[in-house]
């Protein structure tokens, strides 16, 4: 189900536990770390991988993983494409991450939007932002 077919089915219900228990396969979880699982899980990579593909420091990895440390919109962005996600699921990252999502008019995030869509590693997304003159992903936490 769409994203926006649940928000229609959850604007026409008067029975919201009713559609929720219909509908429970349609729901995530709430937290980015469970979201951040499931999208390893999804895209066949272990800690060890994610944290290799989206070029983190393993211990700051690990302080994202446990909760301790909330990443940063461009950190989020790495582990994003370290993992090949989609533009929804990356999207659905920044959200649960409590940061901004892409928007198209804006340059930068588009030419972001633009290596998502390409599953361009960390590595050659930093290369196409700088050759455009546009911030590179941060390595600062």
């Amino acid at each position: 189900m769409k994203t926006q077919e649940l928000v229609s089915a959850l604007l026409r219900t008067a029975d919201f536990d009713g559609l929720c228990e219909r509908h429970a396969d349609e729901f995530m979880d709430e937290n980015l770390i469970g979201y951040l699982l499931t999208l390893m899980e999804r895209h066949g990579a272990s800690k060890r991988e994610m944290m290799e593909q989206a070029d983190l420091e393993k211990g700051y990895a690990y302080q994202i993983l446990r909760g301790v440390r909330k990443p940063n919109r461009d950190k989020l962005l790495c582990i994003a494409l370290g993992l090949g996600c989609d533009l929804q699921e990356t999207q659905t990252l920044l959200k649960l991450g409590g940061r901004n999502e892409l928007y198209s008019r804006v340059r930068r995030d588009a030419a972001i939007v633009f290596c998502l869509q390409r599953h361009y590693s960390v590595q050659r997304c930093q290369t196409f932002l700088a050759s455009r003159h546009f911030d590179t992903l941060r390595d600062e936490p």
